[in-house]
């Protein structure tokens, strides 16, 4: 698992189809968080899982 503390700029790049997406997917779990935890984005590669709240607004 890796879980990643980052900046509010580089974690919309780590959403599904963005530009970190392609080394992302291949980890069996990931969680970043941004802005305190109120920005997140949760994967599981089996059994399939992705989430988070971060919007094209941020």
């Amino acid at each position: 698992m890796l879980q990643l503390e980052c900046s509010a700029q580089a974690l919309p790049d780590s959403l599904q189809g963005h530009r970190y997406w392609s080394f992302l997917q291949q980890l069996p779990h990931f969680i970043g968080y941004a802005e305190d935890q109120h920005m997140y984005m949760k994967y599981t590669k089996e059994p399939y899982y992705y989430e988070t709240n971060i919007t094209d607004e941020h």
